[in-house]
């Protein structure tokens, strides 16, 4: 019998030591709240959380499910530093702990209740924003992979695709666009709304299953947009030119040739050896 137990015993270190470790999920947590200060100098932004989504709707502000309230983060991208302001309702999602926190995104409530309906800006990843933009604009995305340029569990995103739908029926009014890192699309709404939706893709990831069936596990891809309603006609679409590559190439210093004496040169020598048997003829008359 013990013999049995031991032999289980060694074969479950064995089994430990053979398996591969698994990266760690990345807690998110999602709060409604207002924005107590904007750092510039540190990229970090403060929210005093009144709110928290469980998933299906939003409830009050749990001990266990955060300590502190205020809530201290890095800011999502520079676009969000500049556009969130002190005193501005959010909706946001964060992973790891205050103050040394990351916001996976900040979004601008419509209105003074942090749980509004509506948001009309958001900053950083579409995929954690809960409620929908004015006008009931709703936003989805999917990233393509640069298979070229991988880490663990996630690669760079050369593009996304970008899908915008409005109304309460999803179907309405559907729109996309296949969109690359830097560029900013305005999806149009039907005629009689005044708003449109701005949304510009500044960089991404993707999972890197989608470029080998053997990727490690790990943590999932964020990315980063930046997408605020607008009034029709005031943003246009923009596209950043593409990056050519220039290759310097070593231009060889030229050598300096000797120039060959021109005509000029030859007359200018038979004039003076004339000039010098003229001078001697002379000399050889005077003696005479």
């Amino acid at each position: 019998m013990r013999s049995s137990i031991k032999l289980i015993a060694a074969a479950a270190v064995l089994l430990l030591l053979i398996t591969p470790p698994v990266a760690a999920v990345v807690q998110e947590k999602t709060v409604a709240g207002t924005i107590t200060n904007v750092n510039q100098a540190k990229g970090t932004i403060d929210i005093y959380a009144d709110k928290m989504w469980n998933g299906v709707t939003w409830t009050g502000i749990s001990v266990q499910f955060v300590a502190d309230q205020k809530i201290t983060g890095t800011a999502p991208s520079s676009d969000a530093m500049a556009y969130l302001c002190v005193g501005d309702t959010v909706q946001a999602t964060f992973t790891g702990e205050s103050p040394q926190a990351s916001w996976v995104t900040v979004s601008k409530v419509d209105g003074t209740d942090p749980t509004g309906k509506f948001l009309i800006a958001s900053f950083g990843d579409p995929s954690k924003i809960v409620n929908s933009f004015q006008n009931n604009f709703k936003v989805t995305f999917d990233t393509a992979p640069d298979c070229e340029s991988c880490s663990g569990s996630v690669c760079t995103a050369s593009s996304a695709y970008v899908k915008v739908v409005q109304g309460w029926n999803e179907k309405n009014y559907p729109s996309d666009a296949q969109m690359i890192p830097g560029e900013r699309h305005v999806f149009k709404s039907p005629e009689g709304c005044l708003q449109e939706l701005s949304v510009t893709f500044l960089n991404g990831e993707a999972s890197a299953g989608l470029c080998s069936a053997a990727s490690p596990v790990g943590r999932q891809p964020f990315s980063v947009f930046t997408i605020e309603v607008v009034q029709k006609g005031s943003v246009q679409d923009y596209v950043p030119l593409p990056v050519v590559q220039t290759v310097e190439t070593e231009v060889p210093t030229p050598v300096p040739t000797q120039a060959s004496p021109g005509f000029g040169f030859v007359i200018a020598v038979i004039g003076i050896v004339a000039a010098m048997a003229a001078v001697a003829a002379t000399a050889a008359v005077k003696k005479h």
